[in-house]
């Protein structure tokens, strides 16, 4: 028998518990912002029905976004919340205050399949670009300057061909991804911390010796990511050769104005005022060399 009386008052305990969490998660309710609700619910609040749950941790701030759905119990009203923001602790490292600059700074855009930066898609593009230049020449090219917009550095990244029907800033504009991706991967110092906010120029094409020598009168075209038109255009319509560095090379560049133009001296102006200085002859006989310039174009891939 007293087994029995002792029985009964740990069920009576056990319900006063449940029916004092019942009336303790309630009052909980009716005082908190639904969004610590979400939080609480998941440990607290029986009757959770899973939803698709999507938690964000904010650079280790200690901050949480969630979404769910909340069921109440012992006819308590449910809610529903669709992306709400409550403040949890977390055990914070040293490592949470390291912030990555280039996460915040980095512009993306939409990229069309066929100009993504892949090798199927670089080669495709580099063997219409020699097809249309073996059937059209080079004044349906033209040379590729990128730069980082706060830099009058002008690196030299290629050359782009396009049909007749199609103009150079349409050109660009349809390859502009796979032309500023080869830029940051030549130079990843240099361009790559500026990626989705470079510029890219055009220059006649197999203008690098007049562009060498500064001439005055060689202005280099500003381009823009977004020309109409450029839709339609069908990959094989464009093309896009990539510059490779080989045996150490450190890569052709250009020093330009906002307006394109030189911003040094020109280089025996008119081929009368001075010859070139030794160094200066020098890496102009290793960048004729090294790209074969003065070769004929057929007999380079």
């Amino acid at each position: 028998r007293s087994l029995h009386i002792n029985r009964s008052q740990h069920i009576n305990n056990r319900i006063d518990h449940h029916h004092n969490r019942a009336k303790d998660s309630a009052k909980m309710r009716a005082v908190l912002p639904i969004s610590s609700l979400i939080a609480l619910c998941a440990t607290t609040v029986h009757g959770f029905v899973p939803a698709p749950l999507a938690v964000h941790h904010n650079q280790g701030k200690g901050w949480m976004r969630t979404q769910g759905r909340i069921e109440g119990e012992d006819g308590i009203a449910a809610a529903t919340a669709a992306t709400s923001t409550t403040k949890i602790y977390v055990r914070r490292s040293k490592w949470d205050d390291i912030v990555d600059e280039d996460e915040d700074d980095e512009i993306t855009y939409d990229v069309k399949p066929d100009m993504q930066y892949v090798p199927r898609n670089a080669i495709r593009q580099h063997t219409h670009f020699k097809a249309i230049r073996e059937a059209a020449g080079k004044t349906t090219t033209s040379d590729i300057y990128v730069r980082e917009p706060e830099s009058e550095v002008f690196w030299y990244a290629g050359k782009v061909a396009r049909v007749s029907e199609v103009s150079v800033e349409q050109c660009v504009a349809r390859q502009w991804n796979m032309i500023e991706s080869h830029a940051c991967n030549m130079r990843p110092f240099e361009l790559h911390p500026s990626k989705g906010k470079l510029e890219i120029w055009t220059a006649p094409g197999d203008s690098e010796l007049e562009v060498a020598y500064n001439r005055p009168n060689l202005k280099l075209q500003k381009m823009v990511r977004d020309v109409p038109g450029t839709d339609p255009i069908k990959n094989w319509m464009v093309g896009f050769q990539g510059e490779v560095y080989q045996n150490g090379e450190e890569g052709f560049r250009t020093w330009r104005n906002d307006e394109g133009y030189a911003a040094r001296p020109e280089i025996n102006a008119g081929g009368e005022t001075r010859p070139p200085s030794p160094e200066e002859m020098k890496q102009l006989e290793n960048e004729l060399r090294e790209r074969g310039i003065d070769k004929p174009y057929a007999n380079k891939d």
